[in-house]
């Protein structure tokens, strides 16, 4: 029984506690609430609209602006490194070539500043002369600037062995048949 008695105690002071909640909260009745709507005309709706969309035009241009600037920036980057690399390349390419011309010619190394000085100054001097020409030119004055190639060598042992012969004419005398690989 005693139990029973603490659960209707419970039970009236949750209900004692609803009716205080309830009374400090004010009723609230559907007709005192006024909604405020606010009608708008159509000019005052395209007005919004307008300054929206400028909003956003404005918003977008920024953006490409920036994108453009960026772009702009990369591929000024780019330009200057292709500049770099293709005056570098053409510096390499002229070396090379120089490199070429002495090795075609058999200029020595050590005597090519000096050949191509003499070829500009005749160039200077003749310019209906090409290139070639004069380089030539300098060459046939100034031999001892060029270095003796393999087939020149060859050539003046060659010359050479024309001009001593194999045998002594002693042993000529001796054996006559070698007279005929003599020559």
């Amino acid at each position: 029984m005693e139990l029973e008695n603490q659960e209707i105690q419970a039970k009236e002071t949750i209900v004692v506690e609803e009716k205080s909640t309830q009374e400090t909260q004010p009723e609230i009745k559907k007709d005192e609430v006024k909604e405020e709507v606010k009608t708008l005309t159509q000019k005052q709706i395209d007005d919004i609209i307008e300054k929206r969309l400028a909003r956003q035009k404005e918003s977008f241009q920024k953006e490409q602006e920036s994108l453009i600037a960026k772009k702009e920036q990369e591929l000024s980057e780019k330009l200057k490194t292709y500049e770099t690399d293709t005056k570098t390349l053409a510096e390499q390419i002229k070396l090379k070539d120089s490199e070429l011309t002495r090795l075609r010619y058999g200029i020595k190394e050590d005597k090519y500043d000096e050949v191509l000085a003499l070829k500009d100054f005749r160039m200077k001097k003749d310019p209906s002369q090409s290139e070639e020409d004069a380089l030539k030119s300098v060459l046939l004055e100034r031999p001892e600037y060029i270095e003796k190639t393999i087939k020149q060598i060859g050539i003046e042992i060659k010359q050479d062995a024309q001009e001593i012969p194999i045998y002594s004419d002693e042993i000529l005398r001796m054996y006559p048949f070698l007279k005929m690989s003599n020559k």
